[in-house]
């Protein structure tokens, strides 16, 4: 994923103080208008949520809007 401020490809992020490492950075708005981030390493980030993620580069928000990251490894195997 590219932070759409600064174009820095951005591979990691923090969540509440954890670091997130995304497997594959494929990622969707879904109808209530959250993002839908498919694979992340962390077993234990499910359902994060928080008000924007910020690019750890340039520091500018990359979506305001509500982030959701859902585990679906399982649902894929």
């Amino acid at each position: 994923m590219k932070c759409p401020n600064c174009g820095e490809e951005i591979r990691t992020i923090l969540v509440e103080g954890t670091e997130l490492v995304w497997i594959r950075e494929v990622y969707e708005e879904t109808a209530d208008g959250s993002f839908k981030f498919s694979r992340v390493e962390d077993e234990d980030a499910v359902d994060y949520e928080m008000e924007e993620i910020l690019c750890p580069k340039c520091e500018k928000p990359i979506d305001p809007s509500l982030v959701r990251f859902i585990r679906e490894e399982n649902k894929r195997a």
